[in-house]
């Protein structure tokens, strides 16, 4: 990654961060110092580092129209970290369950959010539009849960199925109701990857994934990581 386009990088991360309150609704995300967020940090600060790296340069091609389409709404930007989990930054990805796109939408939430789907046209490898339909379909779960983790949840698993697990546990804290087996693993580890990810992209250069010249490096405080809870 060249050093201007790490930089851009940086300041495009940081940006979510320094917007006035006022202009920030829904919230920011919270990252809870939690074994399930600190395992998912230690995994891709350590053994998947990789995944990040290339998902970093990917995201150097999107980053000019996720913005705007973000911003326009007064969603955090930190929600770009669920393409980033959902298929780093591939906007040709596609799952074994029928999932498409950087966003890795199902065909009938595309449908529902305007995209055409079908044997000629798939608009879900279409990165602008994806990104339109999924900034609207979050918008949509934060406005029905009033919490982004139980948002990310059913962006995941559905609404329906979280609604279902809020209703057996009488909760609404997701991490209660994960760890009370009434979500899916797939679901249980998809939160708190999302939430890791946007941990790390808001210290790039704390874990560094923005290279310095040496003297810099030097400078350098080392990174936090799992072992020091953040």
């Amino acid at each position: 990654m060249s050093t201007e386009g790490s930089q851009a990088l940086e300041e495009f991360f940081s940006s979510s961060r320094s917007v006035p309150a006022f202009q920030a609704q829904p919230p920011s995300l919270d990252i809870p110092k939690i074994p399930e967020v600190l395992r998912q940090v230690s995994h891709f600060t350590k053994r998947d580092r990789k995944f990040v790296e290339n998902g970093l340069e990917r995201l150097q091609r999107y980053s000019d129209f996720i913005r705007p389409e973000f911003e326009s709404r007064g969603l955090p930007l930190d929600l770009v970290n669920v393409a980033f989990a959902e298929s780093g930054f591939d906007a040709g990805a596609r799952s074994g369950a029928g999932a498409v796109g950087l966003w890795q939408f199902m065909p009938a939430t595309a449908r529902a959010y305007g995209l055409k789907v079908s044997l000629l046209k798939d608009e879900r490898l279409h990165p602008l539009k994806a990104t339109t339909a999924a900034a609207e379909h979050l918008m949509d779960l934060y406005d029905q849960f009033e919490d982004w983790p139980l948002a990310l949840a059913a962006y995941n698993a559905g609404p329906g199925r979280v609604r279902r697990s809020m209703k057996k546990t009488g909760s609404r804290d997701f991490f209660f109701i994960a760890r009370s087996g009434e979500l899916n693993k797939e679901t249980r580890d998809y939160v708190p990857k999302v939430l890791a990810l946007t941990h790390i992209t808001r210290n790039l250069r704390g874990y560094g994934f923005l290279k310095e010249n040496p003297l810099q490096s030097r400078l350098q405080s080392p990174p936090q990581n799992y072992d020091s809870g953040f």
